[in-house]
């Protein structure tokens, strides 16, 4: 089994791991929605936990969660499970 501690991810590879696309998660870091790091070459790197634990402390509906963190998000956007 993958050690998730710590594993740093693309846009890419957490857009896998969430099951949405590259681009909203590049969206969501540029807005401050999720946690991230710029990189000089202004890209951004993800901590695989504190993303999954950031979204588990908003209460974003996780359709699944397995050892190896691969998880769903139901459809449901962002900005509206922020409201309130």
């Amino acid at each position: 089994m993958k050690d998730t501690k710590n594993q740093l991810l693309t846009a890419g590879e957490l857009g896998d791991i969430l099951d949405i696309s590259s681009g909203t998660i590049i969206k969501w870091a540029k807005e401050g929605k999720i946690p991230s790091f710029k990189l000089p070459n202004k890209r951004f790197i993800f901590d695989q936990q504190k993303v999954l634990d950031y979204l588990e402390k908003k209460r974003f509906r996780i359709k699944s969660f397995s050892p190896n963190c691969q998880v769903s998000l139901c459809a449901c956007k962002m900005a509206s499970t922020r409201s309130g």
